[in-house]
């Protein structure tokens, strides 16, 4: 996997949805670079992706916290936005 995807939405939850995560938690829809059918849902812990319009590229990962979950994380992919 490249690690790259495209933004294809996004939505903020204001609930404790996830373990160890207190509200707000940006929900990214994303599709990935090798085939753009495939969307899949990551977390944007920093909130980069507001206000970006749909295909913006982005940046994926998988990180865990401090309390030993992982999610896959994707941020606005500054250098290709540039």
């Amino acid at each position: 996997m490249s690690g790259k995807a495209f933004l294809r939405g996004w939505t903020d939850v204001h609930l404790p949805a996830l373990p160890g995560r207190e509200g707000p938690i940006c929900i990214v829809e994303c599709a990935l670079a090798e085939d753009p059918r495939t969307v899949i849902a990551m977390l944007d812990e920093t909130g980069s992706v507001h206000g970006h319009a749909p295909d913006t590229p982005l940046t994926i990962s998988m990180r865990m916290d401090s309390n030993g979950w992982g999610y896959p994380q994707a941020t606005v992919d500054t250098q290709a936005t540039s």
